[in-house]
């Protein structure tokens, strides 16, 4: 009777593990666009399969004229045809009866890849923005793309709880007056989470987060490498988990500040919003180089200083994590780095109309930079993953886990399976920043069996199989399990059954 009743509950759990883990899947469908004016428009509208990838042509002919915005109102996925040549080119049209408007409109998830994507059209004009979310709870999820020219931002939101992915990228070129260029603008309106990793940013006039009130749940910057911000970097405001890691901040700021002012790199806001109740707010700032090159403080009038690291406010929180002594300002040269913007420094001071003024054009960058840097500096193997500081992809390391649509926005550790189990058990977890990971066996009696996870992982979610040894090799005998999921910010525990 007890055999039966085991049989039992072991055929349960495999049944169990086959629904939620199938074993096979649809293979993924592709659209294939022709460059030209307009096709990649009429090929999106024309479409009634939701579940396709729209696949561009790489090289010089992949030049895609938009005819107005692409309208985002189903979920799209776009990305480049695989190999190495230049990305496909998105331009906004003017000419052959062209509707020029800035590349994307976005009311659904939207997935883009190894695009080339500019809000300048083909007469040099620089439109507002490159992506616009106008509704609710969309994903955007951006990966090996270059985004650039815009007059007032790269990503505005002006509808809530959106999730913002930004992995493998480069951003640059948000300009026109002082107050108007910036990366990422939520215009007051609630953010779900901003993730930015690997990517490289610069040239932005004003700040490349700009926080207009409204609050981000989580804001994550990784291994970023940020260069020329005018005002300041990141304005989060009401964010209640903002870890800032391995980001080189190169001559950011770099306009200084008057003596009374109170900007500052990066600021925070104590958390009042009702959805934070009970909430502690975290801002983990480790391991970062924050720099301004001497020469361009040297420039700064009378009455102007540099721009520090943070207001007061946000310096508590920064201090209650323990790590702020893990930054460091150490001055380095990139192998081919943008132009000096020294001179633009008096320019803007110089100006009756400061922050309203159109001396901010003279930021952009349009030349082919490289990076990288040399070895011998503290920031090549400073990292809190041994890697260099800033992107990583300027050294051939790619940071990514692997090509997922959306990453997770919860640590999560999963039932394993099967579970009971004989003799090998999956465990499934899933991290929604990077961080040190230890997955742990112990018995009922709290004594260590093995580690089957003892490293640095980046966001995502992850597979690790216990075969039921101990730490030399030996199996290990029938009974209760407890495995432990240990990251810098999360700790969870279950139970599990060996039987043999």
């Amino acid at each position: 009777m007890k055999i039966n009743k085991l049989l039992s509950v072991i055929l349960l759990a495999l049944m169990a593990s086959l629904i939620v883990f199938p074993v096979a899947s649809l293979a993924q469908t592709y659209i294939d666009v022709p460059p030209g004016f307009s096709t990649l428009n009429d090929a999106i509208k024309n479409n009634t399969n939701p579940n396709v990838i729209f696949r561009l042509k790489r090289g010089p002919t992949g030049v895609y004229l938009l005819n107005g915005s692409i309208e985002v109102t189903s979920p799209l996925k776009i990305e480049a045809e695989a190999g190495t040549g230049s990305r496909p080119q998105l331009i906004p049209a003017v000419g052959s009866g062209g509707v020029t408007d800035i590349p994307f409109r976005i009311k659904a998830d939207l997935s883009l890849k190894g695009l080339y994507v500019t809000s300048k059209d083909e007469l040099g004009a620089y439109l507002s923005q490159i992506l616009r979310i106008s509704a609710d709870n969309v994903t955007l999820n951006i990966d090996d793309c270059f985004l650039e020219n815009t007059a007032q931002s790269i990503i505005r939101t002006d509808n809530k709880l959106a999730k913002i992915y930004l992995r493998n990228s480069t951003m640059r070129n948000a300009a026109s007056d002082w107050n108007n260029g910036r990366g990422v603008d939520d215009r007051g309106v609630d953010m779900d989470i901003l993730y930015v990793e690997n990517c490289t940013i610069y040239s932005i006039a004003s700040r490349f987060l700009r926080d207009g009130g409204g609050y981000i749940k989580k804001a994550f910057f990784n291994h970023n490498t940020f260069v020329h911000t005018g005002f300041r970097l990141l304005d989060v405001g009401e964010c209640a988990d903002l870890t800032f890691t391995n980001n080189l901040v190169i001559n950011c700021g770099f306009l200084g500040r008057e003596v009374t002012s109170t900007d500052c790199q990066i600021t925070m806001k104590p958390l009042t919003n009702s959805v934070f109740q009970g909430v502690t707010q975290k801002f983990l700032s480790r391991n970062n180089n924050f720099m301004i090159s001497s020469d361009y403080y040297s420039a700064y009038p009378s009455g102007v200083v540099v721009i520090p690291w943070y207001d007061d406010y946000t310096k508590a929180l920064v201090d209650a994590s323990g790590f702020d002594n893990t930054n460091i300002a150490e001055y380095i040269e990139f192998k081919t780095p943008p132009p000096s913007l020294k001179s633009v420094i008096p320019l803007y001071w110089n100006d009756p109309l400061r922050g309203s003024g159109t001396t901010a054009i003279n930021i952009r960058s349009n030349g082919t930079y490289d990076f990288s840097y040399a070895t011998t500096y503290k920031s090549f193997s400073y990292g809190t993953d041994g890697k260099p500081l800033g992107a990583t992809s300027w050294f051939g390391i790619n940071t990514n886990v692997d090509a997922v649509t959306e990453l997770p926005t919860d640590f999560i550790l999963e039932q394993n399976y099967p579970n009971p189990f004989n003799p090998t058990t999956n465990i499934k977890y899933s991290l929604p920043v990077a961080s040190n990971v230890k997955v742990e066996i112990f018995n009922t009696l709290g004594q260590l069996v093995n580690t089957i996870v003892n490293q640095y992982q980046n966001a995502g979610t992850y597979n690790a199989t216990w075969n039921g040894t101990d730490l030399y090799g030996n199996q290990v005998s029938t009974g209760v399990y407890i495995y432990k999921l240990t990251t810098d910010n999360f700790v969870s525990a279950k139970k599990m059954i060996l039987i043999k």
